[in-house]
């Protein structure tokens, strides 16, 4: 509580300017260097300047401290130097410091410095970029050297194997010496290496070894896929991924197909170093051979190519709706029977059935469904669809099968079948006429009707015309008028035709058949 006390109450002061002023003349307090972070047993100088003063006026200083627990200590009394040397600072905390300049008339104090002194020597952490236990001959390595926190002021030395000679700096663009870069990596470049930071006089602690190994053999990636299989239907999700099996720190991947040229667009977000390639609903063009490899560096270090991994995109199988039930069995029975039909595999499936997009919930779904012509409810657009536990999962949903189409069929055949039947009773009733029935005779000065022909008895003489029979069921085609008079009749069987003289002219005509 004391230490956060005297803290905030350090803090505060040094919010202000503390500069002191007596008539025109001004204290202030610097450091050299002008660090507010020491370590034990770093040297830092304190020093006292006045400003404005007139020259002729003579000062003598007092030095003076403060610690945590805000007692004051008088360092050094009247007549002392403007500067004041902390060779070798004791304490380990917050320690404000500040000088009281004297001119024998008055005192002045000056600003207060506020010094945080460390018990321990630092040490510097070691970092590699690429951050790979293994280096390939050729590839960029960098080692930093830091402590993470505030670097003002110091500066670096590398050594490789032993602590005797330090390396000689590698990277221009950084002077303190804080990287030690290897543009092209040779065999010779494997060892151990450690670093140790200086600031004047102060050394840090030396790192921690880092162990650089340089393999003149390329890494060559492993493509997996998943889920795993040659085969890769329609519309399914797959993945490949590329890796070492090991280390992946810092590399970043590239994926090719059919060629190793231009490489693919990465198409996981998940993964921004390109490691899984996913297709996530897989299309026949994606059908081919991929391979994946793998970059790092400012520069890039180019890993070999993978093995090649062929894809085959195979489209789900076909199904076909069919109608099973005959024509006879629908007008007797008022129904249909759809059958489900799987093309290219035979194997055990259950059907799913849909009608007009919405799915028919069926106890038992089987490949066969009954359908009631005549009633509405029943009509529509019918599909269906296989599914198993197995690869495939599912076939293509058919194509539509409609209902009315069936019902349509049916009324046309009615009233073709109903029309073909009047027809033929209509013939029948004719047909079944005896020959001889209904003979009609023409007598003289009668008219007789002979289809499409009529014949006048006033027209015949002599003894013929008084008995001119007609059958009326028959179907005369074909009149013929024959000149010669007075020709006897010769009767002709009525399946043949029938023969008739009429005054000077004889009629012959033939029954259609």
């Amino acid at each position: 509580m004391k230490l956060n006390s005297f803290l905030l109450m350090t803090l505060l002061v040094a919010a202000f300017n503390f500069t002191k002023q007596a008539g025109t003349a001004q204290v202030t307090l610097t450091s050299d260097p002008p660090w507010l972070e020491v370590f034990r047993g770093e040297p830092i100088t304190l020093r006292c300047t006045i400003k404005k003063s007139e020259e002729h006026i003579s000062w003598t200083y007092t030095w003076k401290k403060q610690e945590y627990n805000g007692q004051v200590q008088v360092l050094y009394a009247d007549g002392g130097a403007p500067t004041f040397p902390l060779d070798h600072p004791i304490e380990a905390g917050m320690i404000r410091y500040w000088c009281e300049a004297n001119n024998g008339t008055m005192s002045i104090d000056s600003n207060p410095i506020i010094l945080k002194v460390i018990d321990e020597k630092p040490k510097p952490v070691i970092t590699q970029d690429p951050p790979s236990v293994e280096v390939y001959t050729g590839e960029r390595v960098t080692l930093s050297c830091g402590f993470g926190g505030d670097p003002a002021g110091w500066e670096y030395l590398w050594y490789k194997d032993t602590q005797g000679a330090a390396l000689p700096n590698t990277d221009s663009s950084r002077t303190d010496g804080s990287s030690y870069t290897i543009s092209s990596a040779a065999l010779t470049h494997s060892g151990e290496y450690r670093c140790i930071a200086s600031r004047g006089p102060f050394y840090s602690h030396f790192s921690d070894s880092l162990t650089l190994k340089i393999s003149d053999k390329k890494p060559k990636p492993v493509i997996t896929q998943d889920p795993p299989g040659a085969e890769v239907y329609t519309g399914e999700r797959v993945t490949l991924s590329c890796g070492f099996g090991g280390d992946p720190a810092g590399w970043e991947y590239l994926w090719y197909k059919d060629t190793q040229g231009a490489a693919l667009p990465n198409t996981d977000s998940s993964r921004t170093d390109g490691s899984s390639y996913t297709i996530s609903s897989a299309a026949l063009s994606h059908s081919g051979q991929y391979w994946c490899r793998a970059a790092r560096g400012r520069d890039p270090f180019h890993s070999n190519y993978s093995d090649s991994v062929v894809l085959s995109i195979i489209a789900h199988p076909l199904t076909v709706v069919t109608m099973e039930t005959g024509w006879t069995e629908i007008f007797t029975s008022g129904s249909v029977t759809l059958r489900c039909e799987v093309k290219g595999i035979s194997a055990e499936w259950n059907y799913t059935w849909y009608r007009d997009g919405e799915q028919i919930p069926l106890d038992h779904p089987g490949e066969r469904l009954t359908v009631r012509i005549w009633n509405s409810s029943y009509w529509g657009q019918y599909r269906c669809r296989g599914n198993r536990t197995e690869k495939p999962f599912y076939t293509r949903t058919s194509e539509s099968f409609k209902t009315t189409s069936i019902m349509l069929c049916c009324i046309l055949g009615l009233s073709g079948s109903l029309l073909f039947f009047i027809t033929m009773v209509v013939l029948a009733v004719k047909c079944m006429r005896k020959p001889g029935q209904n003979i009609q005779r023409c007598k003289k000065g009668e008219s007789c009707s002979l289809e499409n022909a009529e014949i006048t008895s006033a027209d015949c003489t002599g003894p013929v015309c008084d008995d001119v029979e007609i059958n009326p069921g028959a179907v005369y085609d074909d009149i013929e008028i024959d000149p010669v008079p007075h020709r006897e009749i010769d009767p002709v069987p009525h399946s043949e035709g029938y023969q008739a003289l009429v005054g000077q002219r004889s009629l012959y005509s033939s029954i259609q058949q």
